[in-house]
């Protein structure tokens, strides 16, 4: 069942299980929603 404005992410997606995985997926839908020059603005307003 496909629910519009869902992304999957997380152990039981590809590529696989583990920690990485995880990390990886949440890191793809993140440049999904927002672009990487976007990341970096935020980045830069909030003194990383």
């Amino acid at each position: 069942m496909l629910v519009p404005q869902l992304f999957y992410r997380g152990d039981s997606t590809f590529p696989g299980i583990g920690v990485p995985v995880v990390v990886a997926t949440g890191a793809i839908v993140a440049n999904t929603l927002v672009y990487v020059a976007q990341h970096s603005e935020l980045l830069n307003a909030t003194s990383i």
